[in-house]
């Protein structure tokens, strides 16, 4: 069993309220130097959830963050090893810094468990996909639009 420190995406627009969306998360082992993470970067829960929140920023700004979280991933693998890097926060910082924004990175929490792969399969099912729920659009046949079109205007 290893031991892996992570932190979740977190979008909150309002303090106040205190509502929040989990949007992914970061995961790293520090004895091993290995740094992984998993991000829902589609807006349409965040227009669902949040509907006056600007979801092609949000979308955009995800993007980003993944780009960095992909560039930080694969160029820090040798880097890791030879500059010790003793907490999750401290690279997540270098993604996002700490500051009042909608989006932030929460407190890091430890798990243990096989691997990392595990690890954030795991964690991102249980806290980040557990209540998003996929709805299929019915596509409706030209028969049953324009039935429905008559039928609401005899009435």
């Amino acid at each position: 069993m290893q031991t892996f420190e992570y932190q979740i995406l977190r979008f909150m627009p309002d303090r106040v309220k205190g509502e929040f969306l989990n949007l992914g998360l970061v995961i790293y082992n520090v004895e091993n130097a290995v740094f992984d993470f998993k991000l829902n970067t589609k807006s349409n829960r965040i227009n669902v959830v949040f509907s006056e929140s600007n979801g092609r920023f949000i979308r955009n700004v995800l993007h980003n963050i993944q780009s960095n979280l992909d560039n930080l991933r694969d160029s820090r693998t040798d880097k890791l090893n030879m500059v010790p890097i003793k907490s999750l926060d401290n690279l997540t910082r270098m993604i996002l810094p700490k500051d009042d924004s909608a989006l932030y990175f929460t407190e890091s929490e430890k798990t243990l468990d096989v691997n990392i792969e595990s690890a954030i399969a795991y964690l991102f099912q249980r806290l980040v996909s557990v209540n998003h729920k996929v709805e299929e659009k019915a596509n409706l046949q030209d028969k049953q639009v324009w039935s429905k079109e008559i039928a609401s205007h005899k009435n």
